[in-house]
């Protein structure tokens, strides 16, 4: 498998930013950052297969 990277897309961005906003409000500063850096994080990796031979 090979991994790659990319930086994240504006829709993420503003997706996670809204997360944060929403989470805040329950929860603690942390555990929204937290969630929000893991959906960027994850829109920013991709993991692909590599040709068998």
């Amino acid at each position: 498998m090979g991994v790659e990277g990319r930086p994240p897309t504006p829709a993420v961005i503003a997706t996670a930013a809204v997360l944060f906003y929403l989470l805040k409000q329950d929860h603690d500063t942390v555990t929204a950052l937290v969630l929000a850096a893991a959906v960027i994080g994850l829109d920013c990796v991709r993991i692909r297969r590599t040709k068998r031979l």
